[in-house]
């Protein structure tokens, strides 16, 4: 990325204004040099991260998740609202990819960890759930673990 953006600037004697962190529009985003050094040295680049995480952040939402979770009152609605929040922040390596030294954590993390389709294996096994079942998990025995994995396309 880095030698990327250098080797344009050398050659249009433009600034570079914005970078592409995606294929997506909302992925487009300004250009800042010194954030940019910091994610090619692998020391992270907090300040952009807490801006992605306050932008697509629903506020209420996270503060009663987490009242429902000091309480011992988190049920799988909680987790699934928690993961379409997640999604909203775009690609999950991406966003690791921000925190200093994650390369070298990368690289003990097993084979397709950060693969965005384990999230959506985990929304589809909560999305088989009655809603009876998400509300109150304790009662997610046998049979009904059988039919939530076959509903959601999964194995035990």
């Amino acid at each position: 990325r880095g030698g990327a953006a250098l080797s344009m600037r050398a050659i249009t004697g433009r600034p570079i204004k914005y970078v592409g962190e995606g294929e997506k529009l909302d992925q487009l985003n300004e250009f800042h040099p010194d954030r940019m050094a910091g994610r090619v040295l692998d020391m992270g680049d907090t300040i952009t991260m807490v801006e992605q995480v306050a932008e697509h952040l629903d506020e209420e939402k996270a503060a009663k998740a987490a009242r429902r979770l000091e309480k011992g009152r988190f049920d799988f609605n909680d987790f699934l609202e928690q993961m379409k929040m997640l999604q909203n922040l775009g690609p999950l390596e991406g966003l690791m990819g921000m925190l200093p030294g994650f390369n070298k954590i990368k690289k003990q993390l097993p084979s397709g960890a950060l693969d965005p389709s384990r999230i959506k294996h985990m929304e589809a096994i909560v999305l088989s759930m009655t809603p009876k079942e998400r509300s109150r998990p304790e009662i997610i025995k046998g049979t009904r673990r059988k039919r939530i994995a076959g509903g959601s396309g999964r194995s035990l």
